[in-house]
């Protein structure tokens, strides 16, 4: 049997190793993701943040019988399951560990090097479909749609670039974006402020430093153009940026420029792709009502506030919900936001 310190010694150096091949890393997110430099940052930032918070905090017991986990690695969710894994190999559980085609290069490499430090407990499965359906399977689970719901004490500015952050990274292909948001109270202001940010956010190649989101394949450029024709033809919903094909002066690349839309809550059932983002004007009733469903069916849900918790909003405390409570904080921005002011 590994014993625990060895165990720990190894989640130590496959830290060490993360930090010192983060540049590497990085480019490589480039490659499969098309991810520009802010994310990259963020994506190797928060995988180095949650090695250092499982080291402080381990699990507090190990377990007594060794159990196998199975562990899987999704493209378009990187390193979340490295974590997921070391949790597991530090309360004593012996990992399988597979992932998604391709995974080859520098990622591969410090995996293979943790399998060889930890030979009976990290097992490289190879790629492959995730095993949801073994009992062993622990995650992480797979990432879906968020949806947003703006409060009417909500600081507008402070909403537009919440929503705009989290519909247009990675030009609407992450796979947490939020392309629905229920907005409670007028919507005026709002859309302002969103149709600024919407037109005015760079979008371009990966290696630019100063854009906030890259290039799409042709699968996201083909089910983002259908979606945004259908629905700037349906009944009762209002265009107030058109989307489309975006093209670069000797770039082969596809570029998408986003689109906005507003709609009443019963012309909802449509499908939405891409960097794509429908408001829903609705009165406080409908706002929870609506808060309650999408929750009942387990999606996550991004509530912006603006200001403290209420006594109203303690069930916004739980898994699955992400409450933006602060004032907006312009050295926090990411490159190729466009800075706040009037509108």
């Amino acid at each position: 049997m590994v014993s625990g310190d060895r165990v720990r010694t190894a989640v130590e150096r496959l830290r060490r190793d993360v930090a010192l091949w983060s540049d590497v890393l990085a480019q490589d997110l480039t490659e499969r993701l098309s991810a520009v430099a802010w994310d990259r940052a963020r994506v190797v930032g928060r995988l180095l943040a949650g090695l250092d918070d499982l080291l402080a905090h381990p699990p507090p017991e190990r377990s007594a019988d060794g159990a196998h986990a199975r562990v899987h690695e999704r493209a378009d969710q990187p390193f979340e399951a490295w974590v997921v894994a070391c949790r597991a190999l530090l309360a004593g559980r012996a990992v399988v560990f597979s992932w998604d085609p391709p995974a080859e290069g520098p990622a591969r490499t410090l995996l293979e090097q943790l399998a060889e430090r930890l030979p009976s407990l990290f097992t490289l499965a190879g790629a492959g479909p995730a095993p949801e359906d073994d009992p062993a399977f622990i995650g992480p689970p797979r990432a879906a749609e968020r949806v947003a719901f703006v409060r009417a004490r909500a600081d507008r500015e402070l909403a537009a670039y919440v929503l705009a952050r989290a519909c247009l990274r990675r030009s609407g292909r992450d796979p947490r974006a939020v392309r629905l948001a229920w907005v409670e109270g007028d919507p005026a202001r709002l859309t302002r402020y969103l149709r600024r940010l919407f037109v005015e956010t760079l979008i371009g190649p990966p290696d630019d430093p100063t854009v906030f989101s890259g290039p799409v394949d042709p699968v996201t450029r083909d089910a983002y153009l259908a979606c945004i024709e259908a629905w700037s033809k349906a009944d009762g919903v209002q265009t107030l940026v058109p989307g489309a094909l975006l093209t670069r002066a000797g770039d082969p690349r596809t570029y998408l420029a986003p689109a906005l839309f507003t709609a009443p809550a019963e012309a909802l059932d449509r499908p939405r792709a891409g960097p794509m983002l429908v408001l829903v004007p609705a009165d406080a009733g409908q706002v929870q009502a609506a808060m309650a469903r999408v929750r009942r069916r387990g999606a996550d849900v991004l509530v912006v506030l603006g200001g403290a918790l209420g006594p109203d909003d303690r069930d916004l405390i739980a898994p699955g919900v992400t409450a933006v409570l602060g004032a907006l904080l312009t050295d926090r921005l990411p490159p190729g936001l466009p800075e706040p002011r009037p509108v």
